[in-house]
């Protein structure tokens, strides 16, 4: 602690247990309210951004009790730490399929 909680509806700053066990409750709440009976996480990747922080991004997908899928969305984490002593300090939820636009100066600067 503390972490930032970005979703596309709002941000949220999670200064202690006690404020990350309120807002993780609401979410399980929010996802049994549509059915929810487990996860699936698929096309996890990792980038080495400094020797103590890394980027963890992928896909969640929710399936309800009829092993429908109730919903798919991607996520972003970036943690910090050593060794065995990693957290989150920036968590992401966004949509599943994202795109990549690479940046660069424009020409003769």
């Amino acid at each position: 602690m503390p972490c930032t909680f970005i979703r596309p509806d709002g941000v949220w700053v999670v200064q202690d247990e006690a404020t990350a066990l309120v807002l993780a409750n609401h979410l399980i709440d929010h996802a049994k309210g549509q059915g929810y009976r487990k996860t699936e996480v698929c096309e996890i990747a990792m980038r080495t951004l400094a020797p103590e922080l890394i980027e963890l991004n992928g896909v969640f997908i929710r399936y309800g009790e009829s092993q429908a899928e109730l919903a798919r969305f991607g996520f972003t984490y970036i943690l910090h730490g050593s060794n065995n002593e990693w957290k989150i300090v920036v968590a992401v939820a966004h949509s599943a399929v994202t795109a990549t636009t690479l940046l660069s100066p424009a020409a003769g600067e």
